[in-house]
């Protein structure tokens, strides 16, 4: 009897030293001589022996003969580790449905399984029916590390609704985490990719609302709060920039103006959060474009007149100019106002720029201003000012036909006569019907 345990005890260390000695190979990275030194094992299907012998096989793209030493060392011993392993091997062989029951058993078991679940999951289930998998396989600390990664994994397999409900999920589960900017980033984003705008803005909105400057989760995570300035700032930007550009290409509508308030409302919420952010004279310029197309004048006005002290150049004043002329038009009791913002538009620029067809243009304006705001003769001084400097330009023309106009009215026959006859000494004023225009004055005007 003493012979036959001596005998039993010999050869299980025997087993032990050799699968000790596999395993050193294996830490070697010498997998092929590892897998040699368990042969004489595997013939006895010790358990132990063929779940080492299917690891190693894995290691060297031997996947079937890895899962059928698998099988084989589960039907006699079944372990958590085996069912990863076995997992892995239907990861490797394209049957997510086994390796998810495979994973599912691993985790059962305690095993981290999670990287795998999350693969299989993100592959064959809808993020619904994902997350009563991981509600009954994972305690809740587990199963949020799963969420984001499974939402990560919709999202890189372009199942932006699934990517969507996954972060939902996870915000849900726990808002205060130092990663809650992103995932509820990500929610927008996945709005983004289905073109959803509306729910984009949204979200963005709850972006900055819920962890922007001023919010109760930044000073819960006041480490992570430059961060999340950052990626608030990089996707309020990269959204406000591209949305501006489509709704200028769109045709006016019931949905472009809807698009229109909703991309006001988010500048006007990003503002309202940190106010430093409309430094960039770019994005105050395309605010104010998206105001004019509302019809909000001042509010666009003073949008330019702040892009033109942040270093913003000549088309900037230009638009100062014409709003402040519109202003005029829409609100005559504060004529004077918009007046005097026009007037110092139009100095500031033939002070400051020398390109000619702007200069005259913005000056024909102001003369425009004055006329409308009855000093008429202020207003022919300018008009006549634009025509003697600029005389090849489109805003001369305007100009010269606005002097033949005002006197027309006022029935100034001779007033009207002699500036006819001082335009058609300017070879390069206007075209030809102007030209006939001038002749047809003369005409009418002369005496008896």
């Amino acid at each position: 009897m003493n012979a036959l345990l001596l005998l039993w005890f010999g050869l299980a260390h025997a087993d032990d030293a050799a699968i000790s000695a596999a395993r050193g190979l294996a830490d070697a990275g010498q997998s092929a001589d590892a897998l040699q030194a368990l042969a004489p094992l595997l013939a006895t299907a010790d358990p132990e022996a063929q779940a080492l012998a299917a690891r190693l096989r894995l290691e060297l793209g031997e996947v079937t003969r890895a899962r059928q030493s698998l099988e084989a060392a589960l039907a006699q011993s079944p372990t958590p580790a085996a069912h990863l392993d076995l997992a892995r091997c239907y990861q490797h062989l394209g049957d997510d449905e086994a390796a998810l029951a495979q994973a599912s058993l691993a985790a059962q078991g305690g095993v981290d399984a999670t990287p795998l679940l999350v693969s299989a999951l993100a592959r064959t289930r809808a993020a619904d029916a994902a997350e009563e998998v991981l509600a009954g396989l994972l305690p809740e600390a587990e199963r949020a590390r799963a969420r984001v990664a499974l939402a990560d994994a919709y999202a890189a397999a372009e199942r932006h609704s699934d990517a969507a409900a996954m972060w939902s999920q996870a915000l849900a589960s726990n808002p205060t985490a130092p990663g809650a900017p992103r995932w509820q980033a990500e929610i927008a984003d996945s709005h983004r990719q289905r073109g959803q705008m509306r729910d984009e803005v949204a979200a963005l909105e709850a972006l900055l609302d819920t962890y922007g400057a001023g919010s109760a989760w930044r000073r819960a995570n006041a480490a992570a709060a430059d961060d999340a300035d950052a990626l608030i700032a990089e996707r309020l930007e990269e959204a406000i920039a591209r949305y501006t550009l489509d709704v200028q290409m769109r045709p006016q509508s019931a949905a472009t103006t809807a698009a229109i308030g909703d991309l006001s409302r988010l500048y006007t919420a990003w503002l309202g959060r940190y106010p430093d952010a409309s430094s960039s004279p770019q994005r105050q310029q395309d605010y104010a474009a998206l105001l004019v197309r509302q019809g909000r004048f001042a509010e666009a006005l003073a949008q330019y007149e702040d892009a033109y002290r942040a270093g913003a150049g000549s088309n900037t004043l230009k638009n100062i100019a014409h709003l402040s002329y519109r202003l005029m038009q829409k609100a005559p009791a504060e004529q004077k106002r918009w007046l005097r913002k026009l007037l110092w538009a139009a100095e500031t620029h033939g002070e400051r720029f020398g390109d000619q067809e702007a200069d005259a243009e913005v000056q024909w304006r102001a003369a425009e201003g004055l006329l409308l705001a009855d000093r008429t003769a202020d207003a022919l001084d300018g008009f006549q000012a634009v025509v003697d400097r600029w005389p090849a330009t489109g805003s001369a023309e305007r100009s010269a036909r606005r002097i033949l106009d005002v006197h027309i009215v006022s029935e100034d026959w001779a007033a009207a006569r002699a500036a006819a006859r001082a335009f058609q000494q300017q070879a390069s004023l206007g075209d030809d019907a102007f030209k006939a225009r001038l002749n047809e004055v003369i005409s009418q005007t002369a005496g008896p």
